[in-house]
Formats: structure tokens, C-alpha cells, sequence
């Protein structure tokens, strides 16, 4: 997914990637990468920044999302539209910036469930300026709450 970008004396190209190591037990990981071009259109990969990665152990602990289960917003089921009201509702009473869920990344069950988001932020200010954090909130029976917000 496409974050933004940047123009320089080139161009600053921002996405969220998701990847697998190539091992007996590989671990699937999103990353934040960052490229530049410049004005010869030579690119390369200026930045690499994990956000999450799976837990190497395969019972409980964190595990990423498929990118066909990562889209919530998009995503037709009973179980995404669970997530995303819930997403809603620990956002609900923050004043000043709206967030909106882009993708989810990664769920851990816990005392409830943790999920993992990249997030779109736009913030309340004449020019709508908009930007994207990790978000992390606790799902647990019919409440939902923000444990975390990360500027990416």
C-alpha cells in the first residue's frame, strides 16, 4: 500500500509491505519502506522499519494478517465489520484528529483480542492534513480501547 510522497530533489515514495523470510519456519512481518528516485529515475531503498512481526512461537503471540484478511474496511464479513465498529468505537471520543482503519496487520489474543493497524490520521486543521501510525487496540467483550498510537 502506497503512503504518500515526497518531492525532493527527486521523489520520497512511502509503503507499507508486508514479507516472509525464506526459512524452515518463516516469519511474515510489515514493514514500512521508504525509496527514493532521483531526477534520472535511478531508485533505491532509502528506509526499511518493521512495524510487526509474527511471534516465533506458533501457539498465542502475535501473528500478522494475510493481505486478503489485511483491506478490514473493505472486506464483507461479519467478522471485519466487527472490527472496524470496534476500531470506531476506541476512536470515538478522541477530539481534533479522526482515524480511519487502512489496513490491519496483525492480531494477538490476549485478555480479549489485540489488533494491529495501520491507520490513516487526519487531523482537524484548516489544510486536512492527513498522515499514518500504527495503531493497537484491545478488543474485549462488547468494549473496545486503544493501547497504542505510533507515528510511522
Amino acid at each position: 500500500m502506497q503512503l504518500g510522497t515526497q518531492v525532493v530533489s527527486g521523489v520520497n515514495y512511502a509503503f507499507i509491505c508486508r514479507s516472509k523470510s525464506v526459512a524452515l519456519n518463516p516469519l511474515t512481518a510489515y514493514c514500512l519502506v521508504i525509496c527514493y528516485a532521483d531526477t534520472e529515475n535511478q531508485c533505491s531503498i532509502t528506509k526499511i522499519k518493521e512495524i510487526v512481526k509474527d511471534s516465533e512461537c506458533p501457539i498465542g503471540g502475535l501473528h500478522c494478517t494475510k493481505i486478503s484478511e489485511a483491506f478490514i474496511a473493505k472486506i464483507d464479513s461479519i467478522e471485519a465489520d466487527y472490527i472496524v465498529k470496534a476500531f470506531n468505537q476506541a476512536f470515538q471520543n478522541i477530539k481534533g484528529v479522526t482515524y480511519f482503519p487502512e489496513l490491519l496487520i496483525a492480531k494477538q489474543v490476549a485478555t480479549g483480542l489485540n489488533c494491529h493497524f495501520i491507520a490513516k490520521a487526519k487531523i482537524a486543521d484548516e489544510e486536512g492534513t492527513t498522515n499514518f501510525k500504527h495503531v493497537v487496540i484491545n478488543i474485549f467483550m462488547n468494549e473496545s480501547k486503544i493501547l497504542k498510537i505510533e507515528h510511522l
